[in-house]
Formats: structure tokens, C-alpha cells, sequence
């Protein structure tokens, strides 16, 4: 499937050129122009600048949001003893067998809830 090439105006030159080409011009991701473009910005807002103030505290919010990590054995048992400890829980394991069993892995019939 094709998308559709949009074309604006290139500020600075006058010249119509599609967005990635604009964004060569210009060093921004084409996925910045195209959200900005989105947003309805044309012309010179289009291709304007982030602010620095702004950007470094996009940075700073980035660096002190916790990092993913995987989960220990015993939140992991934890979290599947959540899910089977309600029907819902209980029936998607049983629809979704090889999905459920690659997340049981190690857990004995002695550690899951019982289903009364």
C-alpha cells in the first residue's frame, strides 16, 4: 500500500517539495514534520526550530522516568497468581494455551489458586 505524498512549501527557497525532502533540508525527522504538518503548521512554523529551554527538559524528565526491567521470579508468580485468581484470568489461559504456558513456565500445580 502506498501513502500519499504530501507536498508544501519549502520556506526558505520558495520551491514545493515533499515532506521527507523537506526534512533532509532541514535536519528534523520526517516524523516531526509530518506531526507538525498535522497539527496544521505550514511555512516557517513548520520547519522551526524546538526550543533548547524545552528540550533539555524533555531530557531531564527522560533520564529520571524508572527504566523497564524484567520481572523477578517472585513478581512474576505474583502476577500470575493474579491472573488466575479470577474467571476471566482463569478462561484466557484456557483459550490462549501456548500464550499462557510460555507465561507459567516454572510454576507447580501447588502454587496456583484454586479454582473454588
Amino acid at each position: 500500500m502506498t501513502t500519499a505524498r504530501i507536498f508544501v512549501v519549502d520556506p526558505e527557497t520558495g520551491d514545493q517539495v515533499s515532506i521527507p525532502e523537506l526534512a533532509d533540508r532541514h535536519d528534523f525527522e520526517v516524523s516531526v514534520l509530518r506531526t507538525r504538518y498535522g497539527k496544521g503548521l505550514r511555512g516557517a512554523d513548520l520547519v522551526k526550530p524546538v526550543n533548547a529551554a524545552r528540550q533539555e527538559g524533555c531530557r531531564r524528565a527522560a533520564s529520571r522516568r524508572p527504566k523497564a526491567r524484567p520481572l523477578t521470579d517472585t513478581e512474576r508468580r505474583a502476577v500470575i497468581a493474579q491472573l488466575h485468581a479470577t474467571p476471566a484470568g482463569r478462561l484466557s489461559c484456557a483459550l490462549f494455551k501456548d500464550y499462557g504456558n510460555r507465561i507459567c513456565v516454572g510454576i507447580t500445580a501447588q502454587e496456583m489458586p484454586s479454582r473454588g
